[in-house]
């Protein structure tokens, strides 16, 4: 089984205050993990620790950047969007040299095609968030993170939010990690369950 990303004993603290202690977690190909834990628990850190956009205190993480891409879908996602831009303009910033077929290809994995010279101030919170992955689909990567991205969405929304990420998972084989508060019967094609808990990860269950 091919790991995508690996960390090793990661540890992670705020000045004198530990979030995360000792934490070794790996991602593999074809993985749908939803990563749950209170508020607080350290479920975005993590994610940031991945990122680069923190630095571990001690501890490997390792990830082929160049093979496995990793995206990221942020909690809030397009909510600070509020200047005149169309679905397919915010699609072409995304990259340079993208082509009008990579971003329709992009927009119809989501079910947005028909979207493509909308505002994006116009649209719908789920809309947004398929757009969002739409834009991230465009670097082809191996793994996407996406932090609590049904916040704010109806029910409607959620679930097809949650039967694209099955369907990303499943058909066009990308490897996802949900950061959730909990896990119900909408969360559909997640097959590891993490709980950060204790400044550490504790698998939970196989769903």
């Amino acid at each position: 089984m091919t790991h995508i990303l690996e960390l090793d004993n990661i540890s992670f603290s705020y000045r004198n205050d530990t979030v995360l202690d000792s934490v070794t977690f790996s991602v593999n190909q074809g993985d749908y993990i939803a990563l749950v834990g209170a508020n607080g628990s350290g479920k975005s850190t993590l994610l940031k620790l991945i990122l680069g956009f923190l630095e571990p205190k001690s501890g490997t993480l390792k990830y082929d950047k160049i093979n496995h891409p990793i995206s990221y879908i942020p909690q809030g996602g397009l909510e600070s969007i509020d200047f005149v831009v169309t679905v397919e303009e915010l699609l072409h910033f995304r990259k340079k040299h993208v082509t009008k077929k990579e971003v329709s290809d992009a927009l119809t994995r989501v079910g947005m095609q028909d979207y493509a010279k909308e505002l994006v101030k116009n649209l719908s919170g789920g809309q947004r968030q398929r757009v969002l992955i739409a834009r991230e689909l465009l670097s082809n990567p191996s793994l996407i993170l996406l932090d609590e991205p049904t916040t704010g969405l109806d029910t409607k929304s959620i679930d097809m939010l949650y039967g694209l990420l099955k369907e990303l998972n499943q058909k066009h084989k990308i490897s996802i990690v949900l950061v959730t508060h909990h896990i119900d019967e909408s969360c559909i094609g997640i097959n590891r369950i993490v709980e950060v808990k204790d400044h550490t990860l504790k698998e939970k269950s196989h769903v």
